[in-house]
């Protein structure tokens, strides 16, 4: 503030007056940095639909929402407000509207057509990836675990409104023991390190959270998972330290997780979020008391749980979704139904995901009695998950688990912005948000698989492209033809 106490150069003189008072400067400064007003043709008019705000439990019918640039302005009803001359006005009758979505588990640019591999990754792909999510109205994603520098890069060029697609949040290199959890990724010529924090001291896993925070990761991930035996896994000693760590730098916690045992004892160490339910048993009550007793959230990443049942039992109909058909070719969508159909029939561990299936929905059901906020997370990232549209299917599970409709939508958007920190922009629609929602040929309330009838996507006030129509033919990779 110093600086808007000193009189400014173009005013001094040598008479005293040439000086006006301190506060007429502080006065004239501001007036000289106020923007001009809107013009009428900036401000967009909605009218009509029946709006899900994210926030409230009751939808608004016959609304008006006023968007002027990228800024919410008006949300409401008809009496009461006036047109401004010279805006546009859009006739929603019939249609709905709820808030940008967020997916707070996913993992990208490491897969093309039916292959997955770390050598895959790059910026073109996360790009790729990015601009699939938002053509499903999911506006923010969490990359959780396995990042190099070139996903910090294109989350950069995002803010400088350089590239487009869902938003970027990552947590980087997530945090897993010397000798532990590894992903189904195959390495490639990519060296382990290159995925994940390895700590080979607790002093030396401090470091690397402050390494990461260092680059500004949005968030810290830990796998603290043995993978029925087959890895280490992380100790408390060590996911203490990464927490308290974290915790120190503003950075937030989500930890992968599978044993009751090991979610409380993270929840007592404070940890910030789950990346799955507890799916070795059901939660007790001591569970529920420390999961209630702070800001904890359930990511309990429904839909990817139940993604090769799903398959083995021919429960596909999703794949006809039209956008679908646009971004990868009817073809390619057919043959990956088969292709993966038959992959998770012969998956040794199939029943152990149906077994786990029901146990994580019954776990997230007790969490919705109990009151523990839930978002969306969709574990995306392999073939056969496809981006954006798997967090429809997961509020879909989350009104399964007990969620009505309303509230499946404000854990899909509210509730992952609130886990960022990003609710004051984001996640709702109300006047000063950030003007980023779907607009829906049916009502949602009604039927939460509504949410898949999207009729537009509009992002910070401008309508998104649809996606760009692809021909029913695959390359020698099995990706769609170009």
């Amino acid at each position: 503030m110093a600086s808007l106490l000193t009189t400014p150069s173009y005013l001094k003189g040598n008479s005293m007056h040439h000086r006006l008072p301190t506060l007429v400067y502080i006065f004239c400064f501001f007036l000289s940095t106020m923007q001009p007003p809107a013009q009428a043709a900036d401000i967009t008019v909605f009218q009509g639909a029946t709006i899900i705000d994210g926030r409230s439990a009751t939808p608004l019918r016959d609304a008006v929402l006023v968007v002027e640039g990228a800024v919410i302005r008006y949300l409401g009803t008809k009496s009461g407000y006036t047109v401004p001359a010279g805006a546009r006005v859009v006739d929603l009758t019939g249609k709905s509207v709820i808030p940008g979505l967020f997916d707070m588990h996913v993992h990208m640019g490491i897969t093309e057509g039916h292959e997955i591999s770390a050598d895959l990754y790059n910026q073109a792909r996360i790009q790729r990836d990015v601009q699939r999510h938002l053509a499903f109205g999911v506006m923010h994603v969490v990359s959780l675990g396995f990042d190099r520098q070139v996903i910090f890069d294109v989350r950069e060029a995002q803010r400088k409104n350089a590239s487009p697609g869902a938003r970027i949040h990552t947590a980087g290199s997530g945090f897993a023991p010397v000798g532990g959890w590894r992903t189904p990724v195959p390495p490639g010529a990519t060296k382990d390190t290159d995925w994940y924090n390895r700590p080979e001291s607790v002093d030396d896993a401090r470091r690397l959270v402050r390494k990461e925070a260092a680059r500004k990761a949005d968030i810290i991930k830990v796998w603290v998972d043995d993978g029925r035996g087959q890895y280490v896994k992380m100790t408390p000693e060590y996911y203490g330290a990464i927490i308290d760590e974290a915790h120190k730098n503003n950075l937030k916690v989500v930890a992968h997780i599978v044993y009751l045992d090991d979610a409380k004892d993270l929840l007592r160490r404070k940890v910030d979020a789950f990346a799955h339910s507890v799916r070795d048993r059901m939660v007790d009550n001591e569970f529920l008391q420390l999961a209630k007793s702070y800001g904890f959230t359930l990511i309990p990443t429904l839909s990817g749980q139940r993604m090769y049942p799903d398959y083995a039992e021919e429960n596909t109909a999703h794949l006809s979704h039209p956008r679908l058909a646009k971004i990868f070719g009817r073809e390619f969508l057919e043959e990956l139904r088969k292709s993966t159909a038959e992959r998770a029939r012969n998956m040794p561990t199939l029943a152990s995901a149906r077994q786990q299936f029901d146990v994580a929905m019954e776990n997230a059901r007790l969490a919705v009695k109990a009151g523990i906020p839930l978002t969306t997370g969709t574990d995306t990232g392999v073939p056969g998950a496809f981006p954006g549209l798997g967090v429809h299917r997961e509020m879909e599970y989350l009104v399964q688990a007990g969620l009505s409709p309303a509230q499946a939508i404000q854990a899909a958007s509210l509730n992952g912005a609130r886990l960022l920190g990003i609710d004051n922009k984001y996640g709702t629609l109300e006047a000063g948000m950030v003007a980023d929602f779907i607009i829906l040929n049916a009502d949602p309330t009604t039927d939460i698989k509504n949410t898949r009838e999207i009729f537009a996507v509009w992002m910070e006030g401008k309508p998104v492209d649809e996606p760009q129509e692809s021909r029913d033919a695959v390359d020698a990779h099995g990706a769609p033809a170009q």
